[in-house]
């Protein structure tokens, strides 16, 4: 329990104390990044930062509505597999791999439609080049799931891309890896046709250089939450997600939505710069005015699911807004809240516990 006496921690007036129930969570702030000194943590910070640069599976292909895994920074050699497979990852280019991000995504329920996109940074254009040719081969090699394995022109596609083309049980699917400098370009497209497969491949890759080509060099400054917004998270249960105990920029952010475009306009109309990630989320917005048409764009995007309602505020905290979908053995319940310019957003497997956590992080939050 978190008790305060007269005023709400989000700032407004009461008629008696405030008695939160924060349950185990009251406990549970996120401590302050580390800076990223180390090598993983280094490679994690500059691709969650080269993040803010990767095109939206939605502007590929508008039917690309549900996002799937991996979706993560890549900090090290062998996160390559999750992205091309272990073959491609034993190669000896692999060792001048130095970071990258990767985003996937596919159509609503089980389907042929797939799309799977990284942009991954190497030592220099000459190794950049060599992975092209050596994973553009690697990918070539012939097994049980794959037939008719070829590589073909895809009109359109940015100078220098490689290309390769094959079928499986599910359908055709197309490649292509595209060097720009010491950065490599990667799009997968899988389709019922090879023709939406590779029409997804080339706007990906063109797409995705109109953001690389004026990109500025990422930042090499190492502190990787200059406000201090992880503070005002829930600490996560370290289970290994690669999302969690990390800070993004908008853009990156919005990656992680089945719909980036709306929330990054979201987001931007919002003015937030960061949005902190651990066992909640946490954003933070140009202004307190600001965020209140944030927390309704996430509610509205959360209680998307058909049968979801709204659920009641924990207790001695109304401004909290939660919700729940419970159907079948399927049950998901969350919260949203406002405090002074920031936006707490948290998750749970049971009412109570998003509502604990909500509540603990709005305490959190109020000590920014």
């Amino acid at each position: 329990m978190t008790a305060i006496t007269g005023c709400a921690v989000d700032g407004h007036a009461t008629r008696g104390p405030v008695d939160l129930d924060t349950g185990e969570f009251g406990s549970r702030q996120s401590s302050a990044l580390s800076e990223g000194t180390g090598g993983i943590q280094w490679a994690k910070l500059r691709g969650i930062r080269l993040a803010d640069h990767l095109v939206f599976p939605r502007d590929v292909d508008g039917d690309l509505v549900e996002i799937k895994l991996p979706l993560q920074p890549l900090a090290a050699p062998n996160n390559i597999a999750a992205v091309l497979g272990g073959t491609a990852a034993d190669l000896p280019v692999v060792k001048r791999f130095a970071y990258g991000y990767t985003v996937a995504a596919g159509e609503e329920g089980a389907g042929a439609l797939g799309f799977s996109h990284a942009v991954m940074v190497f030592d220099s254009p000459e190794a950049a080049e060599a992975a092209a040719d050596d994973f553009a081969k690697a990918v070539m090699a012939d097994d049980e799931y794959t037939t008719d394995v070829r590589s073909r022109p895809i009109a359109g596609v940015p100078d220098g891309t490689r290309t390769v083309q094959f079928k499986t049980v599910i359908g055709e699917t197309a490649i292509g890896f595209t060097p720009i400098g010491s950065m490599l370009m990667y799009s997968w497209g899988q389709a019922k046709d090879l023709a939406r497969a590779e029409t997804i491949v080339k706007t990906a890759l063109v797409k995705q250089k109109s953001l690389l080509d004026p990109m500025p060099t990422i930042s090499d400054d190492r502190n990787a939450d200059p406000t201090g917004l992880i503070r005002g998270t829930v600490a996560g249960d370290n289970g290994g997600d690669p999302l969690e105990r990390s800070v993004y920029g908008t853009r990156g952010a919005a990656l992680q939505f089945n719909d980036q475009p709306a929330a990054y306009a979201a987001m931007s109309k919002a003015g937030v710069t960061a949005v902190s990630q651990d066992g909640t989320h946490a954003y933070r917005t140009a202004g307190k005015d600001q965020t209140k048409g944030l927390a309704d764009f996430l509610l509205k995007y959360a209680v998307g699911y058909s049968d979801a309602k709204a659920a009641a505020s924990p207790r001695d905290l109304p401004s909290a807004r939660c919700w729940s979908y419970v159907f079948d053995y399927d049950a998901r319940h969350g919260c949203v809240v406002e405090v002074d310019r920031y936006v707490g957003e948290s998750t749970g497997t049971t009412l109570k516990e998003a509502q604990q956590k909500i509540a603990a992080q709005s305490v959190f939050l109020a000590d920014l």
